[in-house]
């Protein structure tokens, strides 16, 4: 059995000839709960983000993000006794802040960083860069370098035989080399 709520609200405007007097603005909260004969889940979600333009060819988006997710986890012996597996919660809270500035024509630039916190892995900075070629009306190339990671889960932390509470946050770098032709205008 399991139940779930979410509701969002959305105003302002966007349009492809941005400027200063045009804003997005979004923000969503979720929240899930998951009952079974085995566990009991809560997942509480919440994101707001800000997009608007400072001047002609710029956008500019400012967002953070909250997420309460844990429970409790058991398994029933055949002696009838129960064997705990989980019994806890995590936070994650993010910020962010992602600039694009079409420069030319044929060249747009975009930029971002995001600072995440995990109540069990600590801090951890993401930025990503990247720059578009537009030397046709119908030719993109693009190069973009940025880095991710993954926090480890509940699960891989304190339930079954592979559990390590000790687990770091997986991380990487990403390099990338796009091209893409469009056969129609």
């Amino acid at each position: 059995m399991g139940s779930s709520q979410s509701s969002s609200a959305v105003s302002g405007s966007h349009g492809a000839g941005s400027n200063a007097s045009q804003n997005v603005h979004h923000s969503l909260v979720h929240v899930s709960i998951d009952l079974t004969k085995t566990s009991a889940c809560t997942v509480v979600s919440s994101y707001h983000y800000e997009s608007f333009s400072v001047f002609k060819g710029n956008r500019i988006t400012l967002g953070a993000d909250w997420q309460h997710f844990g429970g409790k986890a058991w398994n029933r012996n055949n002696n009838g006794t129960e064997t705990i597996l989980a019994d806890t919660t995590q936070n994650e809270v993010g910020a962010y802040i992602d600039i694009r500035q079409q420069a030319t024509r044929w060249l747009t630039v975009n930029g971002g960083l995001r600072i995440d916190w995990h109540s069990h892995a600590g801090t951890e900075l993401v930025p990503q860069l990247g720059v578009a070629f537009h030397p046709t009306r119908n030719d993109d190339l693009k190069v973009v370098a940025g880095k991710g990671f993954r926090n480890p889960t509940i699960r891989e932390l304190y339930m079954f035989r592979s559990a390590n509470p000790t687990l770091h946050p997986e991380k990487m770098m990403n390099y990338e080399v796009s091209y893409t032709h469009r056969l129609s205008s």
